[in-house]
């Protein structure tokens, strides 16, 4: 009798759970590939195609042959429209290429968002407001990363790689008076950095149940 109470309560709170709507987003790196877009960003432990590169170097030998992937997008958030406007927008192009043993990519992104808010007609503050008559803190993020995969398969169901990235990256700070703070930050000059950097990854599948980092 006890097991079925508990059986039910479990039941009912799975459907509570399922019936609270909430953003499918697992990391904060999802612009990069329409299939780690579909799965919400949880790509890590199933990265198979040529964006492993980016998600986990450990599936470059897990894919097919040969895969090819060349992307160019933008999104904002919120993503639907509202009196406040979009407060992020992302702007992304990618050219990613993976055999088994050997991957080769490039990823271009730029970040852009509205810091603060402050209005001129004693309003209060908004982070998402797009401006009017106020002025509004906005940054912009730059990255260029360029850089080329390896991996190797121990046994049947275990997985490694690593990729050996070149950064270019850098990040500034602005203000706007103008009515699309998001176009004034795109249009500001970030002045990057390079530095080298190194990403390792692990995979390990033993029939339907897939585990990556």
């Amino acid at each position: 009798m006890r097991n079925c109470d508990l059986l039910c309560v479990g039941a009912g709170l799975t459907l509570l759970l399922g019936l609270i709507p909430s953003v499918a987003s697992a990391q904060t790196f999802e612009s990069i590939g329409v299939r780690a877009q579909g799965l919400g960003g949880a790509y890590v432990a199933v990265a198979d195609d040529a964006t492993s590169s980016w998600w986990n170097p450990a599936g470059q030998v897990t894919g097919a042959y040969f895969s090819a992937v060349v992307e160019k997008g933008r999104t904002t958030e919120p993503v639907t429209p509202t009196a406040s406007g979009p407060a992020v927008r992302t702007t992304w192009t990618d050219f990613s290429v993976g055999f088994p043993a050997l991957g080769l990519s490039h990823y271009r992104l730029r970040i852009s968002e509205i810091a603060s808010n402050s209005t001129t007609a004693g309003g209060a503050a908004n982070r998402q407001d797009p401006g009017g008559t106020g002025t509004s803190s906005v940054r912009s993020i730059g990255i260029n990363q360029y850089s080329a995969t390896i991996g190797q398969s121990i046994g049947d169901a275990v997985a490694i790689g690593a990729t050996l990235k070149l950064l270019q990256a850098g990040e500034v700070r602005s203000t706007s008076t103008g009515t699309a703070p998001l176009d004034d930050a795109d249009a500001l000059d970030v002045v990057r950095q390079t530095r080298p950097d190194v990403d390792g990854g692990v995979m390990v599948h033993a029939g339907h149940v897939r585990l990556g980092l």
